[in-house]
């Protein structure tokens, strides 16, 4: 393959890990270039520090190209998604090594999406903790597999047998977030009166 069709935009995303799990340097190189903008837009979201947003746009970038080799790869068409998700935990366990965040699991933040609310809100923490001990068990593997341990629809569909296809999984997960949201913002709202 040539480096100019590598750079090319018209190299789509699927292409783009396909050669990424072959091996290929110069796809590895595209994967940042592409999206390094927008993922550093991101991270500055979220950590609001320059230099450790860098930091850890950089490690995300490394944990997303292993990742992919491995084939944990699987949502097709959702690359961004799964590059912002990884993001993500790879800034909460940062955080959590360095005991920053205390007892707040990361399926919590995908939930609520102010979550600097939750983090200064201490009633509002113990709701969700609270609601996530409220919800069913299989509500629980589903939130649990997906948000804390990062895995595809495709992984959890083989891991609970309760879960008929992939689109069955999408839909549990949904209903499941939603349901733990309902339930930890009436746990807030009781505690406020």
């Amino acid at each position: 393959m040539t480096r100019t069709l590598l750079l090319s935009n018209k190299l789509n995303d699927e292409i783009l890990v396909s050669y990424i799990q072959n091996g290929n340097m110069q796809a590895e190189n595209l994967l940042y270039i592409r999206y390094y903008d927008t993922l550093l837009a991101y991270n500055r979201y979220l950590i609001r520090d320059r230099h450790k947003a860098e930091d850890n746009l950089q490690d995300s970038i490394i944990i997303a190209i292993e990742k992919i080799r491995d084939g944990a790869y699987t949502e097709q068409g959702q690359l961004l998604a799964y590059l912002k998700k990884i993001c993500k935990f790879a800034w909460l366990n940062k955080n959590k090594k360095k005991k920053i965040i205390v007892n707040i699991d990361p399926e919590y933040y995908e939930i609520f999406p102010d979550i600097d609310d939750v983090f200064n809100d201490e009633p509002m923490h113990k709701c969700v903790v609270s609601a996530f001990d409220e919800i069913s068990e299989q509500c629980k593997l589903v939130l649990e597999a997906y948000f804390y341990r990062n895995l595809g629809m495709k992984k959890i569909l083989e891991e609970c047998p309760f879960l008929k296809t992939l689109e069955n999984a999408r839909r549990r997960k949904y209903r499941c977030k939603e349901q733990l949201k309902e339930i930890a913002i009436e746990y807030y709202n009781n505690n406020q009166n």
